[in-house]
């Protein structure tokens, strides 16, 4: 039965819909988010994704306010319809990932994009921004983060964001209450978020799994894939670093001129032969990580990859760098 409405949760027991009540055994909230607007002065005067997918015009100027992977994302695509791009960051752009994947992103990939840093914003108007450095003229876009759909409960434990807080069964404050997706924050992709539904699902069903986030693959669409694998906080003692450039494969034959064949990057502990760390920039990289993300979770390490054998021709160069640190 689908019933439609707005809903509230008074408590573990009852769902009021309209005005109507309905009991419950088990409740799973997946209420997803809304863009943030966060407190500065004029915010109203700008868009966000959910406008900027109809917008008419390409517009001429676009000030993009946010660091994150939405605000490169949207920047590379209006840079290649022709609008002078601006992308003002509070601190750091892309401050989660690896300083040499980031300086790619910013010379090769976004080369056409003007990136401000540590920058304050004083002022949003409709056609411009003032910063703590000056005047932009342009349309403003926020890509400043989701907040949580959480209002429609208020008898579980939330996080400053509103976001639910969950255990690794996707229980919330009450057993019989579940939730998943980016109503609880964290990770904030569609894959993640249909892991957490499935495994809500079956824990509400009675059968116990719990949610596992490491070696979760993420992936930015720069033209190139920038994708990659993390073991957060994973060094071992004998942790090296290793990487080089793209290979000439499909995809990246004719950038060779250009020094733009991609880049790839591992991680790597050399007396456990545990992989901390994949880096992969070129075409359809998200793939390459996608299924080496599922033989890292069953603890793959790089002296199996001397048994590696690849496809040719190949743009990825992943497989090389394990390779070599197989020896090792």
């Amino acid at each position: 039965e689908v019933i439609y409405g707005e809903a509230r949760v008074p408590d573990n027991k009852h769902v009021e819909v309209e005005g109507e009540k309905l009991n419950y055994d088990k409740l799973i909230i997946a209420t997803g988010a809304r863009p943030y607007t966060p407190p500065i002065k004029g915010s109203e005067n700008a868009i966000n994704y959910q406008d900027i997918l109809k917008l008419e015009e390409i517009p001429e100027s676009l000030i993009i306010i946010g660091s994150g992977m939405i605000a490169a994302e949207i920047a590379n695509i209006f840079s290649i319809l022709g609008s002078k791009v601006h992308i003002i960051c509070r601190k750091e752009f892309l401050a989660d990932i690896d300083w040499e994947i980031r300086d790619y992103i910013t010379r090769i990939l976004l080369k056409d994009v003007e990136i401000h840093t540590n920058t304050s914003i004083k002022n949003i108007k409709r056609g411009a921004v003032k910063t703590d450095k000056g005047h932009i003229e342009g349309l403003p876009f926020l890509a400043t983060g989701m907040t949580p759909n959480s209002e429609i409960i208020d008898i579980v434990k939330k996080g400053k964001r509103g976001n639910i807080i969950v255990n690794d069964r996707m229980q919330t404050t009450y057993k019989n209450i579940y939730a998943a997706g980016d109503v609880i924050g964290g990770v904030g992709t569609t894959p993640v978020a249909r892991m957490e539904g499935t495994i809500a699902g079956l824990n509400a069903a009675g059968i116990e799994k719990r949610i596992d986030y490491s070696y979760i693959p993420h992936a930015i669409s720069l033209g190139y894939d920038v994708s990659y694998i993390e073991m957060k906080g994973a060094k071992g003692e004998k942790s090296v670093e290793g990487k080089m450039p793209g290979a000439a494969g499909p995809g990246s034959f004719w950038k060779v001129l250009d020094d733009n064949t991609g880049l790839g990057k591992v991680q790597v502990d050399l007396e456990t032969g545990t992989i901390e760390k994949v880096y992969s920039i070129g075409p359809s990289s998200r793939n390459v990580v996608a299924y080496l993300s599922l033989l890292l979770k069953l603890g793959a390490k790089t002296y199996e990859f001397e048994r590696f054998i690849e496809t040719h021709p190949s743009s990825d160069v992943i497989y090389k760098l394990l390779r070599f640190f197989a020896k090792y």
